[in-house]
């Protein structure tokens, strides 16, 4: 058995969850109802059966009006909201493999460590994360001749 440094105590990592859990069944919301959307996540939302896509928006809308509201569901609705964490979980991972699988395909993958080219091999212009940032390199004087 390996053992490896964890920064962060189990017991910090449990009382983190059960009050993110408590914060969830307070509006009746789902772990995976507020997670920020990405590409990825987009797409394993669309590839869920129609009740659990409607279920989702329900769940959402009514946090908002109560949030609205300024109130909380009775503690006698509150639900677990780690009851479909698996079936979402699963179904994004798998979508995210398959993105990312396009992306090396298509030649578009970026390999942060372990990569072929270390960063400073980078084309700065043909880089994502240097688009749109202004004045990122002093323009060179073009000579007239």
């Amino acid at each position: 058995m390996v053992h490896t440094f964890d920064p962060v105590p189990k017991f910090i990592r449990r009382a983190e969850k059960a009050e993110l859990s408590r914060r969830l069944m307070q509006y009746g919301l789902c772990y995976h109802d507020v997670m920020v959307d990405s590409p990825a996540y987009k797409t394993a939302i669309a590839r869920l059966p129609e009740e659990m896509q409607e279920a989702r928006l329900r769940r959402i809308r009514r946090a908002v009006d109560l949030n609205v509201k300024k109130i909380v569901l009775p503690e006698s609705q509150w639900v677990d909201p780690w009851r479909e964490f698996d079936t979402v979980q699963n179904l994004l991972e798998y979508t995210q493999r398959e993105l990312d699988e396009k992306a090396e395909l298509d030649g578009e993958a970026w390999f942060a460590n372990g990569g072929d080219i270390t960063w400073f091999e980078y084309d700065v212009d043909e880089t994502w994360f240097w688009r749109g940032i202004p004045d990122r390199k002093p323009a060179t004087p073009k000579l007239e001749r």
